[in-house]
């Protein structure tokens, strides 16, 4: 068995076809009747009936091609691998008598697709070794999608930085960038015991993103209070004990997200595609009344 799949990266509307070719290079002499092909993770599942004039007995040692395909709908978990089965509904000529029906079966196979051209993210997150653990499962979801992601104090931007080098490389980084995704997690316990802080440098990255005319996509883990210019970006909370949302949210919304580095559009652009979409998965939109362009945005960034 041959197979391969159409389109090998990213479709903007998930569908897919996946052609196979089979081919009997035995003596043995088979007459099929069916393919079925399934994904088992996915749900997905789907048969085709071969055409009468291939099914046709030939009582000779031959060597038939069949070829075959099925055109399908990929909308969940599409850039993670998943498996799926091949099986022929097939019959054997044994002493001129055509055999009960059986499975040929091909199992596992991967399919995965590749989501191209590979952009670059800046990812601003926490570094600290204590916190490292849901910024690095989504970092490694955004890396799925077709990203290199790069967060300055991490490999492979990982050094001993002055306050000026460290200043320039972040702005570089930026500029550098695609896409800039910023992860708000807890660090500092506020007074009333109900809410926590973030890391600092959140809001300094935030700006020379805005100043930059970057997409920004900040996730906020629930009970983080984040202001300034963080706060007025596209700002999605998610519940630390459940983060498959945010793999869902990714499924969702990530095909738009890179049209939108390919046809270079803004934060506010994100917004309004995230909305006319509609927000899903789990996942809260936050701060819509105060997401503002151009508002003391000079009197921000100083601030910072």
């Amino acid at each position: 068995m041959k197979w391969f799949l159409n389109p090998i990266d990213l479709s903007k509307n998930n569908i897919y076809s996946l052609y196979f070719t089979f081919e009997n290079n035995e003596n043995d002499r088979y007459w099929i009747h069916q393919v079925r092909l399934e994904f088992p993770e996915l749900r997905i599942s789907g048969f085709k009936e071969i055409e009468q004039e291939l099914r046709e007995p030939i009582l000779r040692v031959f060597k038939r091609k069949i070829e075959s395909y099925f055109s399908f709908k990929l909308n969940n978990n599409i850039v993670a691998p998943n498996k799926f089965i091949v099986q022929l509904i097939a019959r054997r000529l044994i002493n001129q008598q055509w055999s009960p029906e059986f499975l040929i079966e091909w199992s596992p196979q991967i399919l995965q697709i590749k989501p191209v051209p590979i952009y670059r993210a800046f990812i601003s997150r926490s570094v600290r070794e204590n916190e490292k653990e849901i910024p690095n499962y989504i970092s490694q979801a955004i890396e799925r999608w077709g990203f290199y992601t790069f967060t300055v104090g991490i490999p492979p931007l990982k050094k001993v930085y002055t306050d000026e080098e460290l200043l320039q490389t972040i702005r570089l980084e930026i500029e550098k960038a695609d896409i800039i995704f910023a992860i708000a997690t807890k660090r500092d316990k506020l007074s009333n015991n109900l809410q926590w802080r973030t890391f600092e440098w959140i809001q300094s990255e935030a700006a020379m993103g805005y100043v930059l005319n970057k997409q920004i996509l900040v996730f906020v883990e629930k009970d983080v209070v984040i202001s300034g210019l963080a706060s007025k970006r596209v700002v999605l909370q998610f519940d630390p004990n459940n983060l498959q949302e945010i793999n869902n949210f990714f499924d969702k919304y990530m095909v738009q997200i890179r049209e939108n580095i390919k046809n270079k559009k803004n934060t506010e652009f994100l917004l309004n595609s995230l909305i006319a979409l509609g927000i899903t998965g789990g996942l809260i939109l936050l701060g819509l009344g105060a997401y503002q362009f151009g508002k003391d945005i000079s009197k921000e960034i100083n601030d910072e």
